[in-house]
């Protein structure tokens, strides 16, 4: 179980690979600036993209969300911008996935 949820964990730092990485039954992980709007954003864009993007009607179409701020975070480069705001400074990198 542990070994399957490493394997579904993936680092995103472009919004073009947000939504199709999630509905592949993967959770991200994100840079995030701290404007509180990123969470509201980020389900309200990735729930659009996913009717969209659906090969399958049965897949989920509900956005992501937010599932934590890691406590272990890894390296931050310099220069990384929040995945949504792009003219903000990323500040940490943030969990997001889908409840099935």
């Amino acid at each position: 179980s542990t070994q399957s949820t490493w394997e579904h964990l993936i680092q995103v730092t472009e919004w073009e690979n947000f939504t199709s990485t999630l509905n592949k039954r993967n959770m991200i992980l994100a840079p995030v600036c701290s404007k509180i709007e990123v969470e509201v954003e980020i389900k309200a864009r990735s729930a659009k993209e996913s009717q969209t993007q659906a090969l399958d009607e049965r897949a989920p179409s509900m956005g992501a969300k937010c599932l934590c701020i890691p406590f272990n975070q890894p390296d931050l480069p310099v220069g990384t911008n929040c995945i949504i705001f792009k003219d903000q400074p990323a500040e940490y990198w943030a969990l997001f996935g889908r409840s099935y």
